[in-house]
């Protein structure tokens, strides 16, 4: 039998009762998390590091209760297992304050 062609049916599948493919998509969502990320400010031949900046901010805790690892991994796992992840933005004012996946 053949499991339906539904993203949710193919995730629990081979996602959640596979533990090879579990450890697979873990094992490559931690290793993405751990490298570190760099802002840069490009000025022609000039390119100099940003140390602060309301982005760097964000990415550090991209919301309340999740941390940059957490958002990172989460967000390679959707990747990993649906062929896309997408961001939901969440203004306060006209800057962003929060990011979830």
């Amino acid at each position: 039998v053949y499991t339906p062609r539904r993203y949710e049916s193919f995730a629990r599948v081979g996602y959640e009762q596979n533990p090879v493919v579990w450890a697979c998509v873990r094992k490559v969502a931690e290793a993405v998390a751990r490298v570190p990320y760099l802002l840069y400010r490009d000025e022609g031949a000039d390119r100099q590091e940003v140390e602060s900046h309301p982005l760097l901010d964000l990415m550090r805790r991209p919301s309340p209760t999740v941390s940059w690892a957490d958002f990172s991994r989460a967000a390679v796992s959707f990747r990993l297992l649906s062929g896309n992840a997408f961001f939901e933005r969440v203004d306060a004012g006209r800057r962003p304050r929060e990011l979830h996946v």
